[in-house]
């Protein structure tokens, strides 16, 4: 409540909006520069046999403060004519000058005996040390719990009259000052803030030049994310802006016709005043375009294998063949089966940024792509395809994408299977070793990773769960398709296994890695 920022610049009370909207990062963060604000946190326990306080020094040239009172309240008896069942009111003593033993004087004092919230605000307080008082008018001799914030705020708060010409807050727009017919121009609005907090703050395109086609508009987190938005020529809203910080959106225009073109944006909050920022771009050409496409694409084997969420690598050439620049763009590439692009095409993880290109301008790049673990088993083609997020306005949309000559990637997984095991001693010992000779082979049409072989005795030939492990574990490489790998392991029989015949069993892949 102490920190909430008012609406329309109120610095009070409201009927209709209460005391404001809450404002986290002025809550939780102090501003130490000459504009900013800080704040005083105090609680304790008050009952009637005597009144709390804290002192708090003022400033010289603070704008506004703001000090909040609440307290606990013991739940009220079944029945009870109201919820509230005591009084404490808050006391504020300039200069500590007042004598009142019960502590029920000052130059400030909010006493309200309808809720447990005392609140009061300030306006240019003289400087000086301020005692803030917490004084059971109606206690008892329950303990009740306080909690007080104060805020003292050295930045201008007040609108209108008290804002200077120009105010706190400031906006300029930028952008290119000349583009071609045909071509997106980004205009961004930089909005910053260099007294208390610019709340609500937002921009939105007041005119909008003929000739132009709104496209789209985004602004960044303060995380880093980029945010989109559906509305281009709707308000964006920024949020508050603290001191020293300053945030933008970018406007996102396509140049239909040539000719100068005059971009105009309101930049208005709540408490700092209205700003108009503009910016005017030379559009000059006719129907020039950039005609982006894929001109040469290489795997990084001729036929690549791999199992779903595996990678390979995919070399690609992007040529602007049209008449005009273009902007920077981003390649993306699939598995297709075929070699025309499709909605049920599979979208590989990895993309290659392509830098702005003249007219008949290249750029080459090789990009590492990993297979999507949903993709399911089967041979594919690879597209490349250029502009693939259509962030370039061109001639012709349709000639973005090539293919591999045919499906050269294979999308399979590894089959380790126990291609022979060497016949086992006739009779043994519990508790004694003997060796095992197996073979492994991958019959799968991709290679595998190391795997480990176990052994078992088995009453049958299938591996169950009664089956005995044998001590002894053989490790096994990693295997080409068609390759196998032999080796011979000594294994040990458990103390614990009952007399009898038995099969022994070896299993590829037994911790199925």
């Amino acid at each position: 409540m102490a920190t909430a920022m008012g609406h329309d610049g109120a610095v009070g009370k409201s009927n209709e909006y209460g005391l404001g909207r809450v404002s986290g990062y002025v809550a939780h963060w102090d501003h130490p520069n000459s504009d900013g604000w800080q704040t005083g946190r105090f609680w304790g326990t008050v009952n009637s046999f005597g009144f709390a306080y804290n002192d708090i020094t003022v400033p010289p040239g603070a704008k506004r403060l703001v000090v909040v009172l609440t307290w606990d309240e013991p739940p009220a008896s079944a029945g009870a004519s109201r919820a509230v069942l005591y009084d404490i009111d808050l006391y504020v003593d300039r200069d500590v000058d007042c004598g009142d033993p019960t502590g029920a004087c000052g130059e400030y004092v909010s006493v309200s005996s309808v809720d447990n919230v005392e609140y009061l605000v300030v306006h240019d307080p003289l400087p000086g040390t301020y005692r803030l008082k917490v004084v059971p008018t109606d206690a008892e001799n329950t303990v009740l719990p306080w909690g007080m914030s104060a805020l003292i705020v050295r930045g201008d708060v007040l609108p209108g009259a008290r804002v200077q010409s120009p105010p706190a807050m400031s906006a300029y727009a930028s952008g290119p000052t000349s583009a071609g017919v045909g071509q997106l121009v980004s205009v961004a609005v930089n909005v910053a803030n260099d007294s208390y907090v610019a709340s609500g703050v937002q921009i939105q395109p007041l005119a909008l030049p003929s000739g132009v086609q709104p496209r789209d508009v985004q602004t960044a987190r303060l995380d880093g994310t980029t945010m989109p938005f559906a509305d281009p020529l709707g308000s964006l809203t920024l949020g508050n802006i603290p001191p020293s910080w300053s945030r933008s959106a970018t406007w996102s225009f396509l140049a239909q016709t040539p000719g100068s073109k005059t971009f105009t944006f309101r930049v208005w909050s709540e408490n700092s005043g209205e700003l108009t920022v503009s910016r005017t771009v030379n559009v000059v050409g006719g129907a020039a375009s950039p005609d982006l496409g894929v001109t040469a694409m290489a795997t990084s084997s001729s036929a690549p294998t791999g199992a779903p969420g595996s990678k390979f690598s995919v070399t690609s050439t992007v040529q602007n063949s049209g008449a005009s620049p273009s902007g920077s763009s981003t390649t993306r590439f699939y598995l297709s089966h075929d070699a025309v692009k499709s909605a049920d095409d599979r979208l590989l993880t990895g993309v290659r940024s392509v830098p702005a290109l003249d007219p008949g301008e290249s750029a080459s790049g090789t990009t590492t792509v990993t297979i999507p673990t949903t993709t399911p088993l089967d041979a594919y083609f690879v597209l490349a395809c250029a502009d693939d997020r259509s962030t370039v306005v061109e001639s012709d949309e349709e000639d973005n994408c090539a293919a591999t000559p045919g499906a050269t990637v294979t999308v399979g997984r590894p089959d380790l299977v126990e291609g022979a095991v060497s016949d086992p001693p006739a009779t043994k010992k519990r508790g004694t070793t003997f060796p095992v000779t197996d073979t492994v082979q991958n019959l799968g049409n991709v290679p595998s990773g190391a795997s480990k072989t176990r052994y078992y005795l088995s009453v049958d030939a299938a591996k169950g769960s009664g089956d005995k492990l044998l001590s002894g574990t053989r490790s096994v490489p990693g295997l080409a398709p068609g390759a196998g790998h032999s080796g011979t392991k000594s294994v040990k029989i458990p103390a614990s296994t009952v007399p009898g015949s038995y099969f022994v069993l070896a299993c590829a892949d037994d911790t199925k890695t």
